[in-house]
């Protein structure tokens, strides 16, 4: 299925150049406040990180990069760049190989999964190249190389080569057997030297065709090269060539000559395990690991070194262009000292383990559990979103010191009512964040925080209860339940035996229900005395018959509704507790199963994240993808998954939402974006009522969001003069409206109202708003 990608940025600017009209009408009330940072409703939103350029192209001024969070594009001039993924029409993300054809003027985008993507312009859209994709005929089907000569396009491939002809755009034929070896080698690059195609094959070494010959598909079309003419036989990886000299890789030896034909001999270089090669124009570079080796036209050797693993580069005359895994694409001018950096602004990476979102803002703690309960040896810090600060990384050496809580973060959570995150390491201990700023760190050796031997200890949940004590339970620990009185600063620890946790959220009630890894659920009650055991009570809930009724003991997400039920996610679908309330009654209830169509909600499927909505739907992520359900959860709303929308991976690890805004944010196994939701939060008044967007574009076809609604109010749209056009129920704390009146028929342009009141008609707000005329505002 064919995305059509949304010009958000495009729509963004005309809705902003059309407020010098909405001033003249004075409808500066309905504008959204200041600090909310907001799309329309069904607008979809990327957060990759493009820091680890794999590869670059140079197309006039302008470069272009592969990341693991897609594309980005570099304006050497302007400075700009501009990110690219799955949201903007990308067929996915993380490529594996990137090609401009100078002739056709197209670009190609590989993709370990055999599909291709090519592009004029990718703000103009990207088109798809999905024979190799969907041949069932390779298993392994990644994009390895891109070369093209005239209007073939060769692709190596992990089962041969295939030739795509660029001006008829449809696939000619393959390269599956080359000369005596085995059919399906897999190609690890290619490069065209005068009048023939060379083929590097690994550990089968290099094979020459002649790009004239009648049938290159056919095994005797090609001849080895390595053994002959002064290269060694071995593992060839990358071939390379400048204006001057062509090269390949045999083990750790590079051998060039300086002509298209003609013996070889070894490059002037030392050995190395180089992971990279390239030539642009006289100039010629090596890697690995941490360091570039430049060869200059004149024959000088330059060196160049990284904090992070070179991946890519550019050199020239003026400038070195350096891709790594640490500073992004980093620019040096000229011979001088002077750096500049160039990649869109975003997370440092994109692992994610946990998020915590509200008030506009969001953290990510990106990865911190190695297995079932070591430390992952993650010091890659967290990130933090802020809506006027933009992004920023809190790494060792920086705000985060060795001696404290600095790495393996693997939970969050956010407190609105104060706008304070937790943020939870797998080894370390806890922060607080508020607005940003670090406000306090405990670990077991600053604090009463106790955990296990070397005073370490792996928090695997974190919840926030009623009076805003902060529960932290704790992994591998001899006391695996932990409180923060903030009132008193004071932590309180419990030691629950036989309980391994690895989540924890709180119901209404107080109860503790926490995810015992692979042995069901404990419920923990302190009995408001935090300080005080004897009144604890404990109970242990598994997939027996009267002692829980779980699908299965192995869980991964819990959540509690908006109606006090906690909704359970287990490896084998859906269940919930209905009555969270008698927990330790002796006749409590078995969990059930949402039922839809005679089935189990998302039965024999693997739940791993739970969050629910404004209007208590439920959103739930899977290894199959997203799934959306009504509040009862016996009615399938939406399935997104990589086929039928921009998300990044059908692995769904981790789900929350900001409920002043909607937004619902998705960590997959590729890197985290979100979704504009219809339902918020509902408020206590009206006072902060207003459209988005307004004001309308007549080309606009989206939805219409009437935000910071009283909860599951009926909405109200009337024109100018007073006529009811439309009446809506909201959702939560917010309506949507497809910009259609009562027969179904697109309204006419001009002024309309949302008015909004409670049931008693109290309190009510009315929010002005414009659809324009079409070529109203130029």
């Amino acid at each position: 299925m064919k995305r059509v990608a949304t010009p958000l940025l495009a729509l963004h600017r005309r809705i902003w150049r059309s407020c010098a009209w909405l001033l003249i009408l004075g409808c500066l009330g309905t504008q959204p406040l200041a600090g909310q940072r907001i799309a329309p409703v069904g607008d979809w939103t990327a957060y990759p990180s493009h820091n680890t350029p794999k590869q670059l192209v140079k197309i006039g001024d302008t470069f272009l990069a592969i990341t693991k969070g897609g594309l980005f594009s570099y304006d050497f001039k302007t400075k700009q760049t501009k990110s690219y993924t799955t949201v903007e029409g990308m067929s996915e993300v993380d490529p594996t190989a990137l090609y401009h054809d100078t002739r056709s003027g197209k670009t190609f985008v590989g993709y370990s999964d055999g599909m291709i993507d090519a592009f004029t312009n990718p703000d103009h859209g990207f088109d798809y190249v999905s024979d190799i994709q969907r041949s069932l005929q390779y298993t392994t089907k990644s994009i390895n190389k891109m070369v093209a000569h005239e209007e073939r396009l060769f692709i190596a491939t992990e089962f041969g080569i295939v030739i795509f002809d660029i001006d008829r755009n449809e696939t000619q034929s393959t390269v599956t057997k080359i000369g005596s070896k085995p059919t399906g080698v897999p190609v690890r690059d290619l490069l065209i030297m005068g009048d023939s195609l060379y083929a590097a094959l690994g550990t089968h070494g290099v094979w020459r065709a002649g790009l004239n010959h009648p049938n290159i598909t056919l095994p005797s079309a090609w001849a080895e090269v390595t053994g002959q003419s002064g290269l060694s036989r071995g593992n060839c990886r990358m071939l390379g060539k400048s204006t001057l000299a062509r090269y390949l890789q045999i083990d750790d030896t590079i051998f060039t000559r300086q002509t298209d034909s003609g013996p070889w001999s070894r490059a002037p270089m030392p050995n190395e395990r180089w992971t990279s090669m390239r030539g642009w124009d006289d100039y010629f570079y090596l890697t690995y690991s941490t360091v570039m080796r430049i060869l200059e036209p004149s024959g000088f050797q330059r060196l160049v070194f990284t904090r992070g693993n070179l991946y890519s580069a550019y050199v020239d005359s003026s400038i070195v262009m350096v891709g790594d895994t640490v500073n992004g694409l980093s620019i040096w001018l000229g011979k001088t000292d002077s750096l500049e950096y160039a990649f869109p602004d975003g997370p440092y990476n994109n692992k994610v383990t946990a998020i915590a979102a509200g008030n506009s803002e969001y953290y990510i703690a990106p990865e911190g559990k190695g297995g079932a309960s070591a430390p992952a040896g993650n010091v890659d810090g967290f990130w933090h979103f802020h809506p006027e600060r933009g992004w920023h990384r809190f790494q060792v050496d920086d705000e985060l010191g060795r001696d404290s809580v600095w790495a393996e973060f693997a939970r969050a959570i956010y407190q609105v009512e104060d706008s304070v995150c937790y943020m939870g390491s797998w080894n370390h201990g806890v922060i607080r964040l508020k607005n940003g700023e670090i406000t306090n760190v405990w670990t077991p050796t600053n604090s009463n925080l106790n955990g296990g031997a070397g005073n370490s200890i792996r928090i695997s949940g974190l919840a926030i209860d009623k009076d805003k004590n902060l529960w932290a339970s704790g992994m591998v620990a001899t006391y695996n339940l932990n409180a923060l009185d903030l009132a008193t600063d004071t932590w309180h620890a419990y030691s629950i035996p036989g309980m391994y946790p690895i989540g924890i959220v709180i119901d209404d009630w107080g109860n503790k229900w926490i995810n015992n890894q692979g042995l069901g659920l404990v419920v923990f009650n302190e009995n408001g005395t935090l300080n005080v055991s004897t009144d604890d009570k404990v109970k242990t809930l598994t997939s027996e018959s009267g002692r829980g009724g779980l699908p299965t003991n192995t869980i991964y997400a819990l959540a509690k509704d908006l109606r006090g039920q906690i909704w359970v996610g287990s490896l084998e679908g859906i269940a919930v507790f209905a009555n969270p309330s008698g927990v330790f009654n002796t006749n409590f209830a078995d969990a059930s199963c949402p039922v839809i169509e005679g089935y189990c909600l998302l039965r024999d499927q693997k739940v791993n994240a739970i969050a629910v909505d404004g209007n208590n739907r439920k959103w739930i992520g899977t290894d199959n993808g997203l799934y959306l359900v009504n509040p009862q959860g016996n009615k399938l709303l939406q399935h997104f998954t990589v086929d039928n929308s921009p998300v990044f991976s059908n692995q769904i690890l981790e789900l929350q939402i900001d409920q002043l805004t909607g937004e619902i944010f998705i960590g997959t196994s590729k890197g985290t974006l979100s979704l504009m939701g219809q339902a918020i939060g509902g408020k206590e008044d009206s006072d902060s009522l207003y459209v988005f967007p307004n004001p309308v574009p007549s080309e606009y076809d989206g939805l219409i969001a009437i935000t910071s609604s009283y909860k599951d109010v009926e909405v109200k749209i009337t024109n100018a003069a007073g006529r009811l056009v439309k009446t809506i129920t909201a959702l939560g704390g917010q309506a949507v409206w497809d910009g259609r009146d009562m027969s179904g028929d697109r309204v006419t342009p001009g002024i309309y109202l949302a008015i909004v009141a409670d049931k008693e008609g109290k309190n009510a707000g009315i929010a002005k708003f414009v659809i324009l005329e079409q070529n109203q505002i130029r």
